[in-house]
């Protein structure tokens, strides 16, 4: 009988290629945002990291059974997400990936390993939701930019900044 996620989504037929489609969804919204969101040359980067996480996850589906909670298990999702991570520094839009986290920590984790995959999984979705590197740089304050006035507080002090 297979483990049940929810009502709807069971690990039987197609459900475990889910997260292959979401790569691919991930990686092709990227390259639809070239230029205009994401640089070519990230996205030329990303290549090479998205062959690598898509052979990492048919492997996963391949070996599905079996792996609940396995120290192997465990290094495999640390590597995971750090491939995930240095994706979605490429690509932004590997967000749309990053969610089956919440698939795979109700799948293979237990206890405070599962609650781990969570933050992290959040984390990772919120970094490429945030438009990744590329969105944190050009928020005022963000990495590489300077805060606004002196304390980054222009909002508070009108356009020049200066207190009342």
């Amino acid at each position: 009988m297979p483990r049940r996620l929810g009502p709807v989504l069971s690990l039987s037929g197609l459900a475990p290629l889910a997260p292959v489609g979401l790569l691919l969804l991930s990686q092709a919204a990227g390259w639809l945002s070239v230029t205009r969101l994401v640089p070519l040359e990230s996205m030329l980067a990303s290549l090479p990291l998205a062959a690598v996480l898509l052979v990492a996850r048919l492997v996963l589906v391949r070996f599905d059974e079996g792996w609940v909670d396995r120290p192997a298990t465990k290094v495999g999702f640390v590597l995971h997400s750090l491939l995930v991570l240095a994706l979605t520094v490429a690509n932004p839009f590997t967000a749309i990936y990053s969610f089956v986290g919440y698939l795979d920590g109700g799948r293979w984790f237990r206890g405070r390993w599962a609650t781990g995959v969570v933050v992290v999984t959040a984390v990772l979705c919120a970094f490429g939701q945030a438009g990744g590197l590329y969105g944190l740089r050009d928020i005022p304050g963000g990495i590489g930019r300077p805060g606004r006035g002196e304390r980054g507080d222009r909002h508070l002090h009108g356009a020049s900044g200066a207190q009342a």
